[in-house]
């Protein structure tokens, strides 16, 4: 009966401090006070979007409480509503502060809430994730011709179609499980049938029918992709780097592939 929604404020305690969702909770009831009360129309729009938001994700974020994927939920409307929640309870005060102490006040007000925030960041604020994947993409693309039909295989099969369809521009499709000559045989003259040549998209050369010595084999694009480390519980504090090569193969009519060379510098 549990589930990671009981998760959802620890979430963004980790990620804004404490004193800043406090803060952030109080100011948004204070707002829709202010509307209440003072019949503010124009408060309304804002209220409507923070509130049904908030209300969505915080109880059901529909997400597996992998870091930093569980936050994306949280960052268009959730993270800056609780920030400006925050800072309209802090301009409140402020006008209780006497005016020689205000410098002082917004300084330490201003340290308290961006601490946790920079400590969070810091460790992995110039790392940035998967990069170079547009470069291996339209690699990728440049291999392939107008007509071609992809079938992609192994690890990307899952994930990597709907790239090839969108960058490449080309029909695409995922194929699970090793691939036969003769079943790759048969796709390929469907393909055919439709005007199209079928290709094969794969992250390794191994397993796949053809007849190409393996020295003669050499991925279209090789990439260092970096990563930041998944967690559960805690936010992301390392990345690590993966070398990945991608190859495109033509398929002929006997189902064997023959895999294409690189048609620019691969590093």
């Amino acid at each position: 009966t549990r589930t990671y929604a009981e998760q959802s404020v620890t979430w963004l305690c980790w990620y804004l401090g404490p004193l800043a969702v406090v803060l952030g909770l109080v100011g948004t009831a204070w707002l829709v006070l202010i509307a209440v009360r003072r019949e503010r129309l124009d408060l309304l729009p804002y209220l409507i979007v923070v509130l049904t938001t908030s209300g969505l994700y915080l109880f059901n974020p529909s997400v597996a409480p992998d870091q930093i994927w569980a936050m994306r939920r949280f960052v268009p409307i959730i993270m800056p509503g609780t920030v400006i929640g925050a800072v309209f309870v802090l301009s409140r005060l402020r006008r209780r502060v006497p005016a020689g102490w205000v410098p002082l006040a917004a300084a330490v007000s201003g340290v308290a809430l961006l601490l946790p925030t920079a400590y969070i960041t810091w460790p992995l604020a110039r790392v940035r994730e998967g990069v170079p994947q547009l470069t291996e993409a339209q690699r990728i693309c440049l291999a392939l011709p107008k007509d071609a039909a992809v079938i992609v295989i192994g690890e990307m099969a899952l994930r990597y179609p709907q790239t090839v369809r969108s960058y490449c521009d080309v029909p695409a499709t995922a194929l699970v499980g090793p691939p036969a000559a003769a079943a790759l045989a048969g796709v390929a003259h469907n393909a055919s049938a439709a005007g199209h040549t079928l290709y094969l998209v794969s992250q390794s050369a191994a397993g796949v029918p053809t007849s190409q010595s393996p020295a003669r084999v050499h991925p279209v694009s090789k990439v260092l992709v970096r990563t930041w480390n998944r967690s559960l519980r805690r936010p992301p504090r390392g990345a690590n780097a993966i070398e990945r090569s991608m190859y495109v193969g033509k398929v002929g009519g006997d189902g064997l592939v023959a895999w294409l060379s690189p048609t620019s510098p691969v590093d």
